[in-house]
């Protein structure tokens, strides 16, 4: 006798749950639903390529369904996500498979870097504002002059050019990213070393490291402080230790004078 098999197509997969934009933090429980097909489909999801997790499997009337649970994040902002129909013959029926890019909406991540690090009179300062956000954030800056936070004209730009920088160009600067999910800045500390009339430096800069970031994330009215203190502190100690060293510098240039004068 002669058996027949016959095989029929599934439909493809519907995914449902989806909804735009997604928001990074959350969690979205999303279903994938294949209707007929012989032999019956198998449905697995996938993110980015690699296997993501189902969580439930029903069939119902010729219907086969999968829900998966995914926390969302700012890494999967412009990932594949993908529900997969496959009858197992793919030398008759080919692997059916729906897809959807994902648009993950987050807050500002801000990091400002200074070059070079150690920089004396007559340099050339690059300040960099390095932003990942979505939706593109806008920018600010803003520079500490005496303990007041002053707005700088250079609204929307992601670098400052300090050319010829002298000891008036130090001080605290900080750039500020804002969104509609949430803002942030970083902060970091600019100092120049002075050099005296022969061009010499007073000193091989006795801080180290003493430039420091000091980051500032708001998010729905949430905000996480990271090397606030410390950057006070960095600051407090900078500028004190300057000042002793220009007071020394100067009472040694005196001595010099007078020790000429008496020469003389």
């Amino acid at each position: 006798s002669t058996r027949l098999k016959v095989f029929s197509e599934a439909n493809p997969p519907t995914i449902r749950g989806y909804k735009r934009p997604l928001v990074e933090g959350e969690n979205v429980t999303l279903s994938c639903s294949c209707h007929g097909g012989l032999p019956q489909p198998s449905l697995y999801w996938t993110l980015a390529s690699a296997p993501q997790p189902t969580q439930d499997v029903s069939y119902s009337h010729h219907n086969l369904m999968i829900t998966t649970e995914v926390h969302i994040g700012r890494q999967q902002n412009g990932a594949l996500l993908s529900c997969t129909a496959d009858q197992g013959h793919h030398g008759l029926i080919q692997p059916k498979t729906t897809s959807l890019v994902m648009n993950v909406l987050y807050p500002p991540h801000v990091n400002v870097s200074v070059h070079p690090h150690h920089m004396t009179e007559g340099d050339d300062v690059i300040i960099t504002c390095a932003v990942d956000s979505n939706p593109p954030a806008n920018i600010t800056w803003k520079r500490q002059v005496h303990g007041v936070a002053v707005a700088m004209t250079t609204e929307g730009t992601t670098s400052i050019l300090l050319r010829n920088v002298t000891k008036e160009d130090s001080g605290l600067y900080t750039c500020y990213a804002a969104n509609i999910i949430g803002s942030a800045n970083s902060t970091s500390l600019v100092y120049v070393i002075e050099t005296d009339v022969d061009g010499v430096s007073y000193t091989d800069d006795p801080y180290g490291e003493a430039t420091g970031v000091a980051t500032t994330t708001t998010v729905h009215g949430q905000q996480v402080n990271k090397g606030e203190e410390r950057l006070k502190l960095i600051l407090g100690l900078v500028f004190g230790c300057g000042l002793l060293v220009t007071a020394a510098c100067m009472f040694g240039q005196r001595l010099r004078t007078a020790a000429k004068q008496e020469e003389g």
